[in-house]
């Protein structure tokens, strides 16, 4: 039956939708009968004038006052935001079609597209078009309760359904292979419902949720599957720059290379760049989703197959590492007592505040589009210590990550920083400080004196980790 998503609670792993049931009205089809029979009188009779009254229909909207899920229409519907429109036949060449409007997230099944008339696999009374308005998704399903293949179409999308092929043929034959009149069940996700995602708490960090997320500046959503098809699927929010092991990726629930447990959908908002690997610990052939970008892991495909049949060489349920990072970044506070550490990217004209210092993967002046780390002790003690460790457990950050290293610093007036070419501070053997004030490119730093094994190296991609002090 179709379903209305109600308001859901967005932390509990119960399922997510309570099924209300709604009935439909079969449309009256003795009505339809006379009218297709009156345009046949018509056009015997009347011939060129039937097909001006045609011509005039195809570019006129019904003039439907407001949309019930309960009633069946007929001819091209407005498309509305939050809406989707489906047809028996494409409106510009039958302007008389059956049409169906929606403009609630509803789960429909055979049953109910039985009850609108849109009668399973019939060729002549299957759906054949859709439009979907602004804020609006509709996926389509090949099976009962949702089931088999399944085809999403976006908001603000027409689509004539003879143009879409289908996954695979089977039983089809290559003229038959698309998804005209082969819609068995449906969901709509409308997004003027309150339900069609949940908002991500501010001052989140990393949360784990069920359904679709409200994507925002300075997060990123990862899933289990992709929501336009499967809503209640699990969901990650991360909105801190953070770095996932093939562990800890398992550890939330997303067991790497594992087809019911893998990642399958990304989307990211404004300001944040999440890069996939196929290695452990950030190894092997990568894929971007940044900036506002969505990506659907099974669209993604690799760059060799190896092992994987044609049909599964893509990226879905393949992230073995990943890394996420937060371009937006706000002052520290003076009296925050704990440190800021922050990834920049593009940092053009970037300067650092005096009690900051800035960590560049290139030398700013001949690189302006490079990336930069900003660190900036907390108040409550003078000199913070920050192993590779450390970095990477609590801020995802690895020096090593950026341009194969740090080859440039830039400290405030208020604060000095000294580099260690080993993971700890108490076991490195070499270390070079940098103090207030200074802009240094670190390949004119030598390592050591003359005679020094090192003596001839720079400290340009060297550091690993680094201790930062008010002064």
């Amino acid at each position: 039956m179709i379903a209305m998503n109600p308001d859901i609670e967005r932390n509990e792993t119960s399922p997510l939708v309570d099924k209300l049931s709604l009935t439909t009205v079969e449309r009256d089809k003795s009505a339809v009968s006379t009218t297709k029979m009156s345009i046949l009188f018509t056009a015997l009779l009347g011939g060129f004038a039937t097909l001006a009254i045609i011509s005039l229909r195809r570019n006129s909207i019904s003039n439907v006052s407001s949309v019930n899920l309960k009633e069946i229409v007929f001819g091209r519907q407005p498309i509305k935001t939050g809406c989707v429109n489906l047809y028996g036949s494409d409106w510009h060449e039958f302007p008389d079609t059956d049409a169906k409007v929606i403009c609630e997230s509803a789960d429909v099944d055979q049953s109910d597209l039985d009850e609108m008339g849109f009668a399973k696999w019939d060729k002549n009374r299957g759906i054949s078009y859709v439009e979907t308005g602004p804020e609006s998704t509709l996926t389509l399903y090949l099976e009962n309760n949702y089931g088999g293949a399944f085809y999403v179409i976006e908001d603000s999308k027409s689509v004539f359904l003879n143009d879409i092929p289908l996954p695979s043929c089977g039983k089809y034959s290559k003229e038959e292979c698309d998804w005209n009149d082969k819609t068995v069940s449906l969901k709509v996700v409308s997004g003027s419902d309150d339900a069609a995602c949940h908002p991500i708490p501010d001052n989140t960090r990393m949360i784990k949720a069920v359904g679709r997320q409200c994507i925002k500046k300075g997060c990123a959503v990862l899933y289990g599957s992709d929501w336009h098809a499967f809503p209640e699927t699990e969901a990650l929010s991360i909105c801190q720059n953070s770095q996932m092991t093939t562990s800890e990726i398992d550890d939330v629930g997303f067991a790497p290379w594992d087809p019911n447990h893998g990642i399958t959908y990304i989307e990211s908002g404004e300001g944040v760049s999440v890069t996939l690997f196929l290695g452990k610990d950030y190894t092997g052939d990568s894929h971007i989703v940044e900036n506002g970008e969505s990506s659907y892991l099974v669209d993604v495909p690799l760059q060799e197959c190896g092992e994987y049949k044609k049909d599964q060489c893509n990226w879905n349920d393949k992230v073995m590492s990943l890394s996420v990072v937060v371009d937006s970044v706000k002052a520290p506070s003076e009296t925050d007592p704990n440190p800021t550490v922050a990834v920049i990217k593009d940092v053009k004209d970037l300067k650092p505040s005096p009690k900051c210092a800035l960590l560049f993967g290139s030398d700013p002046n001949f690189y302006p589009g490079t990336t930069a780390i900003m660190v900036c002790p907390g108040s409550s003690k003078a000199e913070w210590e920050f192993s590779k460790e450390f970095l990477l457990a609590q801020y995802g950050v690895d020096l090593k990550d950026y341009s194969d290293g740090i080859s440039y610093v830039s400290t405030g007036s208020q604060v000095s920083i000294t580099l260690y070419n080993e993971h700890n501070v108490e076991s490195s053997n070499r270390q070079t400080v940098v103090g207030p004030g200074k802009n240094v490119p670190l390949e004119k730093v030598p390592m050591g004196s003359k005679g020094d094994p090192d003596g001839d190296k720079s400290w340009s991609n060297e550091p690993i980790s680094f201790s930062i002090k008010s002064v």
